[in-house]
């Protein structure tokens, strides 16, 4: 498989679809997540060059990856697996001038899958969550199996290295979320919904956004302390004892 996507990024010759598919019927998903000695799957060598008859390869390759699964485990048709230099195919896909060709193609595929829950669970770098935020923006209101959003699926993995709201990629998910919150409410209201820890985002949410602590959300009525307390809309979440703590002391008011 490996060097039949080899041969079709390099040589761009239609027969090798052919075979690649052949390929495909005989091996299946086992086939095309197979890695080699560089710990690279097939899809690393397709998306180094790029062909018009890569584009459909990438095509197959993706849709017998993914199978029929829906699960954060599944990993999108391999494109969040890392060889071993820790390089993704995306990662790949990065630096080359096909970017903008593929991406609709990937799109097509992944559309409506936790591509972002399963890049967390990659732990992919921060530069290609800022790629995934800015070409598949539908991603952040999309649920796992288990009904989290990428906020909350991110908070739930922290403490984490790769979650730190500033190298992470935490505060890219947090604003996109902030983004796509069609009542628009406030970056401190919404950090107080989903339980931001004081010490990842909250203390900085609050020092940008310190007008807002004193109003209440427009939706529920409550001041940000409040909902950082009952954990907002949210039963699974538990509010951050710092927030509450830091909350309440720059508006008292809400204990009167």
């Amino acid at each position: 498989m490996h060097l039949a996507c080899f041969a079709n990024a390099l040589l761009g010759i239609e027969t090798n679809i052919q075979v690649v598919q052949l390929l495909i019927d005989i091996g299946g998903k086992e086939l095309v997540m197979q890695k080699n000695k560089d710990g690279e799957i097939a899809l690393h060598k397709l998306l180094r060059r790029h062909s018009h008859y890569s584009m459909e390869v990438t095509k197959m390759l993706l849709r017998a990856g993914i199978g029929i699964e829906v699960e954060v485990e599944d990993k999108v048709g391999g494109l969040f697996l890392k060889n071993r230099s820790g390089k993704t195919p995306l990662d790949i896909l990065l630096y080359s001038y096909a970017l903008d060709v593929i991406i609709p193609v990937i799109q097509d595929i992944i559309q409506g899958r936790p591509i972002l829950q399963v890049a967390i669970t990659e732990n992919i770098s921060t530069e290609l969550m800022k790629v995934l935020l800015a070409h598949f923006d539908w991603c952040i209101e999309v649920k796992d199996s288990m009904g989290r959003l990428p906020i909350e699926f991110a908070l739930a993995r922290h403490p984490h290295p790769h979650l730190d709201w500033q190298f992470g990629g935490l505060r890219d998910i947090f604003e996109a979320t902030v983004a796509a919150d069609v009542r628009r409410r406030s970056p401190i209201v919404v950090a107080s919904l989903y339980g931001l820890r004081w010490d990842n985002g909250m203390k900085i949410i609050a020092d940008e956004d310190g007008a807002s602590i004193g109003q209440k959300d427009v939706v529920s009525g409550l001041y940000p302390a409040m909902l950082a307390a009952s954990g907002g809309e949210k039963d699974h979440v538990s509010g951050d004892l710092s927030s509450i703590y830091e909350l309440l002391r720059r508006n008292p008011t809400v204990l009167e």
